[in-house]
């Protein structure tokens, strides 16, 4: 029998990583639910996560002391070594084609961005058995693309 895959996007990554983020406690109790799950990490998570991060920090007010959220980084980056986190490769040629499909074909159920159209590809290319995510646009059309999805609620 093959692994479960639980597919977290990135807004669920960083409510997971984030304590003061809104969706911080239904993020952890995603992450014990999907204990013994593979939990992929792709390119397109280590790119969006350290991004968003580096955004958080440039807010103004910060939410966080910038070292607290360089260390954040670096955690997260480490639970990817520890293989908290399984990676993944997904083909970048074959990425933006799958999530442009997505876009063309479920994309009008809501407002959703590019980023959120790949973590639907990629949730798809790793044949996820769930999507966990924090936006509810996004859920929507992950919903239509055929994924089980998990919405982070407060």
């Amino acid at each position: 029998m093959s692994a479960r895959i639980a597919y977290l996007d990135t807004s669920a990554i960083l409510a997971l990583l984030l304590p003061f983020d809104a969706l911080h406690a239904a993020a952890g109790e995603a992450w014990d639910a999907a204990v013994g799950q593979v939990k992929p990490w792709t390119w397109l998570h280590a790119l969006e996560v350290a991004q968003s991060l580096r955004n958080v920090a440039a807010r103004r007010p910060a939410p966080a002391p910038r070292a607290a959220l360089e260390q954040i980084a670096r955690d997260a980056l480490a639970d990817v070594q520890r293989g908290l986190w399984q990676r993944v490769r997904l083909e970048p040629e074959d990425l933006p084609h799958r999530a442009e499909l997505v876009g063309a074909t479920h994309g009008g159920t809501s407002v959703i961005g590019a980023f959120d159209l790949l973590h639907i590809a990629g949730a798809q290319m790793t044949a996820a058995d769930l999507f966990v995510t924090g936006d509810a646009n996004q859920a929507k059309a992950a919903r239509a693309a055929g994924l089980k999805v998990q919405l982070l609620r407060a």
